[in-house]
């Protein structure tokens, strides 16, 4: 019984050390270290905590073996969150190209959960390997030494291992504090280039700037709704009063950019009110793109310009017969369509204007059942610039009569 109860005190005490470790745990995932900190800090916590009171010398040891080795895996968590941006942007080419057909949603979960789960899991395998290594070497050194230790004594540290992760320690948080100064000093960089960006990209004389934009910044790290914020990425809120037709209105725009890309926008949002107090901190719906880009036309992406959508698509009975694709398009604008796999059949499929009632349809005759994956792309072509907007999605495999 009484086992049961120390049993049950060691793990609610271990789930107080983490918890407890969580603030720390946020700090370091806006640092260096990035999301795979997020759960490497409370597991350093929980070891921690089972190092220091242990009044069993090898018990002790384990523990602080374990400590160390998930310490160490700190500095590996930015390789470890690049590598997964780096395989996310390589499942999202082979969506692009129509080799595979997955939500960016779950592709950025997968790629969310890696960064997360994967630096966790490796430490604590090299904690536990590291764990029995070191309490092989307590009982080696332990041979031939007394065995009757005072109870007071037992637990206790000795000057060595003190200063020793004392000194772990200071070299970790100078390591970060050399690294946070730094890193402020490139993003307030950033964010006046980004800034001088967004003022040039007004040339087009629709929308003028009454006055100067205030920009504010978010960096670091996040988890918003399950999405995947890769390293160097920040967000953008921009305020400024416009004035558009005559009319003159407040707006807030909001970018979340790549800045290791040289600032490369693939999220953005925008709201446009009549009072500065009315304005929204976080402007919906925000669009995303796999593509993205790094030019702005009136602060807006080249990506983010009108966009046509699909109404309908219809398949053929028979093979041997043709497949219609309809859409929706702004008056003014050119579609494109692209269907994957590439077949000599819908390689050429031409760009097409909509009609007097914002239709446009292609057709093709299929070689098999589906399924397909499209890419409609709109472009308005503006004297500002060129906006383009895309719109991804299947055709899944349909039904085929037999022919007699």
């Amino acid at each position: 019984m009484a086992h049961g109860g120390r049993t049950g005190a060691t793990f609610f005490g271990a789930i107080v050390a983490a918890v407890v470790s969580l603030p720390l745990a946020a700090v370091c995932a806006n640092s260096f270290f990035g999301l795979g900190s997020v759960l490497l800090v409370p597991a350093l916590a929980v070891g921690l905590w089972r190092a220091v009171p242990a009044s069993d010398r090898e018990r002790r040891v384990w523990w602080f073996g374990f400590t160390v080795a998930v310490g160490l895996f700190l500095p590996a968590c930015p390789a470890s969150e690049r590598l997964s941006c780096d395989f996310a942007r390589y499942v999202q080419g082979l969506t692009q190209r129509g080799a595979l057909s997955l939500p960016v949603d779950i592709i950025e979960l997968c790629c969310l959960s890696a960064t997360v789960l994967a630096p966790l899991l490796c430490a604590c395998l090299a904690g536990i390997v590291a764990g029995e290594l070191a309490r092989g070497f307590a009982r080696l050194a332990a041979r031939g030494q007394a065995t009757d230790v005072p109870d007071g004594v037992r637990w206790q540290f000795s000057l060595r291992e003190f200063f020793l992760a004392m000194a772990a320690v200071g070299l970790v948080l100078a390591w970060n504090g050399h690294y946070l100064t730094d890193r402020g000093a490139q993003e307030s960089e950033h964010q006046r280039a980004f800034l001088a960006r967004f003022e040039e990209s007004f040339r087009s004389g629709e929308i003028e700037l009454l006055a100067g934009p205030v920009v504010s910044e978010q960096q670091g790290a996040t988890v918003s709704a399950l999405s995947f914020k890769a390293p160097g990425q920040n967000e953008y809120r921009i305020v400024a009063p416009i004035e558009r037709n005559g009319l003159r209105r407040w707006a807030v725009w909001a970018y979340t950019t790549n800045e290791d890309n040289q600032g490369f926008i693939y999220q953005y949002a925008y709201a446009e009110v009549e009072r500065e107090a009315q304005l929204p901190q976080a402007p919906a719906p925000a669009k995303r793109y796999i593509e993205g880009t790094w030019e702005l036309v009136d602060g807006v992406p080249c990506t983010a310009g009108p966009s046509a959508t699909v109404i309908g698509v219809a398949t053929p009975a028979l093979l041997g017969r043709p497949l219609v694709i309809t859409a929706r398009a702004p008056a003014g604008t050119v579609c494109e369509l692209k269907v994957f796999p590439l077949t000599e059949a819908t390689r050429g499929l031409p760009p097409r204007a909509p009609d007097s009632q914002g239709i446009v349809r292609w057709s093709w005759t299929p070689e098999w059942a589906g399924p397909f994956n499209y890419e409609l792309r709109c472009i308005d072509n503006r004297a500002s610039g060129r906006m383009v907007n895309c719109t991804r999605g299947t055709i899944p495999q349909f039904a085929v009569a037999p022919d007699y």
